[in-house]
């Protein structure tokens, strides 16, 4: 009679398993009837012809979570119940439920800082983020520029330095994948670094190929030193055109940070500049110095110091007066274009003047003497 009971028993319960699976488990949990935890698959089967999911996966140990089941012929009513993405077979009326967990990102905080002589303008100073409204998730790539005063010049970024792209530029980028803390570090310049002072002008022509016919081109920039003070110079450019237009700026230049003088990039920098060291140029950032070399401008032979830099298709090259700093020659190479801006005129140093050595006169004297004496003997002669 017991038997009877039981087997009455399963055979309600798979009709509310097959109806409402997740009650019909909770059901057989709490009922007195409720299977032996160690019972064996093939006794489930035989019970109630259906088996719990997690009841294969951890071997008889049922869970409270199970919700899904399988069919005791072996088909699978889901493929992979772990799946986002998957498939279900139907064998009978089903009700499921998908399952959904919050997945809490990781977020980190970034402390920035800076030497005297500076400061960070991006993102600033502090603690960043300074609030959750933003906050920083892991892989989140992060903008810095630093900024010096007047005076003095970027040097490097330290601390926790290992995610950022160029310790050397002053501005690059960090990526948050851990807490950081960064400083950036200036340093204080000298007046002999600046190489330039009042009264000073500068004139540069351009050579141009590659461009379309009849488009107007520069022809001449100037440079117009009008006032030093400390390492700020104030310059007037004149760029003169093809057309005979003519555009006139004038604009207070860091001399030591790094100069872009209107009308070329990489203008002016620090005076005796040396191999290794390293000028922060508008749109490519830091570049190295890669030699010296001696090379004619404006007349005159000069020590020049000089590095190369490419962007996508684009390959510039600069020279620089070692003496004074400024850019005596840039040229830009595209793929249909090529530019070069160079020096030719200048009251920042002499001109060299050709002249004949003195030794030919002396010949020419001693000749024209022995001639002279040959014809006054000879008509005496006569």
């Amino acid at each position: 009679m017991g038997q009877k009971k039981i087997f009455a028993s399963a055979i309600l319960l798979v009709a509310l398993m097959v109806a409402f699976p997740a009650a019909g488990l909770l059901a057989r949990e709490s009922s007195a009837d409720t299977m032996d935890l160690s019972t064996t698959e093939s006794s489930v089967l035989e019970a109630y012809c259906k088996l719990p999911l997690l009841f294969i996966e951890n071997q008889g140990q049922v869970d409270g979570a199970v919700r899904y089941y399988v069919t005791a012929s072996g088909q699978t009513v889901y493929a992979d119940v772990n799946a986002a993405a998957t498939t279900i077979t139907m064998n009978g009326d089903y009700s499921i439920t998908a399952d959904f967990e919050e997945i809490l990102s990781v977020q980190y905080d970034l402390s920035i800082n800076s030497t005297g002589g500076g400061s960070v303008t991006e993102p600033g100073q502090g603690v960043f983020p300074y609030d959750e409204v933003f906050p920083y998730d892991e892989g989140t790539v992060v903008d810095l520029v630093a900024t010096p005063d007047a005076g003095y010049r970027f040097v490097e970024w330290t601390g926790d330095v290992g995610t950022i792209t160029d310790v050397n530029a002053a501005a690059t980028t960090i990526s948050m994948n851990g807490d950081y803390s960064i400083t950036a570090n200036f340093v204080g310049v000298e007046a002999g670094d600046v190489g330039i002072k009042a009264g000073d002008w500068i004139k540069f022509e351009y050579t141009i190929t590659g461009l379309p016919a009849g488009q107007p081109y520069p022809e001449w920039l100037k440079w117009e030193f009008l006032s030093v003070e400390g390492t700020i110079a104030t310059v007037r450019a004149t760029l003169h055109m093809s057309d005979g237009n003519e555009e006139s700026a004038t604009a207070p230049v860091d001399v030591v940070s790094g100069g872009e003088v209107p009308g070329l990039l990489g203008g002016i920098f620090s005076a005796n500049l040396t191999t290794g060291d390293s000028v922060c140029i508008t749109r490519y950032g830091n570049v190295t110095i890669e030699g010296e070399a001696t090379r004619t401008y404006a007349g005159a032979n000069r020590i020049v110091v000089y590095a190369s830099v490419s962007q996508d298709t684009v390959q510039n090259t600069y020279y620089w007066d070692k003496l004074t700093g400024v850019v005596v020659e840039a040229s830009s190479t595209y793929p249909d274009i090529t530019a070069t801006a160079k020096a030719t005129e200048t009251n920042m140093w002499e001109a060299i003047t050709v002249r004949m050595p003195w030794w030919p006169w002396i010949i020419v004297g001693v000749v024209a003497v022995g001639l002279v004496i040959f014809f006054v003997r000879r008509r005496k002669a006569a």
